[in-house]
């Protein structure tokens, strides 16, 4: 699985100034204007900010990533902050890109190239993105498709290839070709050449769309499933898939 290409601050930075924020409401003045007195900000805007004690967590939205830094009254520290062994700022980052994923999923709907429903359904979706060179990726279309029929969701595919061109050729071939779920967690055909006389056009956009609207949204890495509220799982975990679907995450 590719994971994402994070941009990192300096692990501490810290610089002292007379202009600074309240130290009892420490967000109260923290701004990209106040920041940049600190350390180098790359184009972005700010995403998140709260309170934490003596300290100002905020996460910033520079590009694709959402990245923390903490504010004290007046220094910044750049980094994860962890208590009992957890990354505290991952919950408030997960929570914004569950709201990020949100507003995509109008869009996953239109680029979905596979749709797979199960005979009992509920009305509920999980969206699987995927790339059929990727390893991971064919063992969690196959075991999707299982737990759809016990949940009862529906499952849609979205081809989205991090192997370049060769994976981009089958993306368009499995939508060509009118593929099921089930034909394409198949491993035989993904092996096989492509065979240019399975192009077509309807291929070609539906991948090219699905390609530019996910690197967007800054996901980089697959398996990703998002569910229909917004909440995520990276990778081929299909335990905390099974853990979302009945409702215990």
């Amino acid at each position: 699985m590719k994971k994402p290409i994070l941009w990192t601050m300096a692990i501490l930075a810290i610089l002292f100034s007379n202009g600074s924020a309240d130290y009892q409401t420490p967000c109260a003045n923290i701004d990209l204007a106040w920041l940049g007195k600190h350390s180098p900000i790359p184009p972005g805007r700010i995403a998140s900010k709260q309170n934490m004690g003596t300290l100002c967590e905020i996460i910033l939205k520079l590009g694709n990533e959402y990245v923390p830094v903490f504010a004290g009254e007046d220094f910044i520290i750049a980094g994860e902050m962890f208590k009992e062994r957890k990354q505290i700022t991952r919950t408030r980052i997960d929570e914004l890109k569950a709201e990020d994923l949100r507003n995509l999923i109008p869009l996953l709907d239109s680029m979905a190239a596979i749709t797979y429903t199960p005979s009992a359904g509920k009305n509920r979706k999980v969206y699987l993105i995927t790339d059929p060179l990727c390893p991971y990726c064919n063992m969690a279309s196959e075991k999707i498709m299982a737990l759809a029929d016990a949940h009862g969701i529906t499952v849609k595919a979205v081809l989205y290839s991090v192997h370049g061109k060769e994976g981009e050729q089958k993306s368009i071939e499995a939508v060509c070709r009118k593929f099921t779920l089930k034909q394409y967690a198949e491993k035989e055909w993904k092996h096989l050449p492509f065979d240019e006389s399975l192009r077509c056009r309807d291929g070609e956009k539906l991948i090219a769309t699905a390609h530019e609207a996910i690197a967007r949204a800054g996901i980089a890495g697959v398996p990703v499933f998002i569910f229909d509220d917004g909440r995520f799982v990276s990778g081929a975990d299909m335990a905390a898939v099974e853990r979302m679907l009945k409702g215990k995450e």
